[in-house]
């Protein structure tokens, strides 16, 4: 194949955020077909992005301030105060399968007092945006559903 068509291929994984997966040990790959949340710097899906997997290198992330945001963007910036994803994600996509639970919290350490949004059905690649409310997650938990009524429980 020629070199040219191997850089727009790989130019246009790159943007759809498929590259993450197709370069990923395959361990990742089963834990990411679980659950998976990639959150993203701006409104709509756009912008610098980030995923997170059920089990996989990442799992749970209990503070935000702890993940850096390498990337250029607001999130990177003196505007920011930091280069780390807390209180920078604008919108996110979902996707976890009838077992598996997705919670983003405004607070840190999974405050259940201060849950925005619990995902506890099954979804496929939803988009969430704009992040509710905008720019304020700092913490999310990747886990299973165990209980009546259900929780999200690290898993």
């Amino acid at each position: 194949m020629p070199r040219k068509l191997l850089a727009l291929i790989a130019s246009a994984l790159l943007l759809t955020g498929v590259l993450t997966v197709v370069i990923a040990p395959a361990t990742t790959l089963a834990s990411c077909a679980n659950a998976s949340i990639t959150v993203y710097e701006d409104a709509g899906g756009s912008g610098d992005s980030k995923t997170f997997c059920h089990a996989g290198v990442f799992g749970s992330i209990p503070n935000l301030a702890n993940v850096a945001h390498t990337q250029a963007g607001i999130c990177n910036s003196i505007v920011h105060l930091g280069d780390n994803w807390n209180d920078c994600i604008s919108s996110y996509r979902v996707t976890i399968d009838a077992t598996h639970c997705i919670v983003v919290f405004q607070n840190t350490n999974y405050d259940y007092n201060a849950p925005f949004a619990q995902h506890m059905i099954a979804y496929n690649n939803a988009l969430f945006s704009p992040a509710y409310p905008n720019d304020a997650i700092s913490s999310i938990r990747i886990g299973i559903k165990q209980g009546s009524p259900q929780i999200c429980v690290a898993g």
